[in-house]
Formats: C-alpha cells, structure tokens, sequence
C-alpha cells in the first residue's frame, strides 16, 4: 500500500522536472537555448577590425546565422573547440557567419601565427578582458559563444566548448 501512494508523487516530480527542463529551453543535443526571443530585432551594430579579414560590422551579416565565440589562446577548452568552428563555417558558409574574439591581450603576429597553427580560417578580431561588457553581451568567461538567427535574435548564450553538431542541430531545430 506505501509503494502505490509514493508512485503519484514520483510521476508529479518526474513530470514537473520534465516541464522545467522544456521551459529553460535545454535542448537534445545538449545545448542550452536562452530562448528566441519575442519580436524581431537587428543584429547590433560592432564595428570591428579583424586580425586576418577586412574591416567588417556585425550588422551587415543580418540575414545569416551569427556565430560569435569569445576565445584565448591560453583556454584549453577554446582550443579544442575552434577546429570544430571553423569546419562549423566552412560547411555553413552559405547559412552562416562565424566570428572570432580573442578575448585577451595580445600581439597580431601571435595570434595569427596561433591562428595558423590551429586552422582558424574565420574572421578574428581582438576584445580586451578589461571590458567585460561587450555590444552581444557581458563576457564572463571563455569560451562563450553567442548565436543570433537570420532576424537577429539571440537563440543561444552558452558558456563552454560547443562542437559542429552542436551548432548545425542548434541552426536545424530554429530553422523554419
């Protein structure tokens, strides 16, 4: 008799953890989405002058799915994760962009040599720690990659290594 009056209420906690995990947007791939947001918006305008590309501004890329990683060359999880970023944008070139923020203090030379060494094909412009506060966001910690769909809504907010399928299930499942 104790076991039948336990069971209704594991099914009540199994169901309410189950309702809190699709509400906070946690997603099979094990991705977390902050959730997209209600109307439209634009990307923000960022004026920035990359490393290894021509001078580029955020907002132009409006209509692609926007991928901005904030990395260092000393985060060892950021290594590992940038050869799956840029395969992410070769693969994707045609849906979406990829930009990389070194998130540190460091001399050009040195970085695009570590970009060399490393397979960094996309663009990467330099953001400096003592401004946490960045036009996509406050920046906590590295890796954070922000992901902004086609209208410029901010679908992911993730802090952490991310990998390809990660990024290609993320863009599948907001896709229309």
């Amino acid at each position: 008799m104790q076991q039948e009056s336990v069971m209704p209420s594991l099914r009540a906690w199994v169901l309410f953890c189950v309702m809190v995990s699709v509400m906070s947007g946690v997603q099979a791939s094990g991705v977390q989405a902050s959730g997209v947001q209600a109307a439209p918006s634009a990307l923000p305008s960022w004026s920035l002058a990359p490393v290894n590309a021509p001078p580029l501004d955020l907002a132009d890329w409006q209509g692609h799915w926007v991928v901005v990683n904030f990395w260092a060359t000393w985060c060892a999880p950021c290594i590992k994760e940038l050869p799956a970023l840029a395969a992410f944008a070769r693969d994707n070139a045609a849906r979406a962009r990829v930009l990389g923020m070194n998130y540190q203090r460091i001399d050009d030379d040195k970085l695009l040599a570590f970009m060399a060494e490393h397979g960094v094909d996309f663009p990467v412009a330099t953001w400096s720690p003592s401004q946490p506060q960045t036009p996509v966001g406050k920046i906590k910690a590295v890796p954070t990659t922000v992901v902004f769909d086609p209208e410029g809504r901010v679908v992911l907010r993730h802090l952490g290594e991310l990998d390809q399928q990660q990024l290609e299930a993320l863009l599948d499942v907001n896709s229309p």
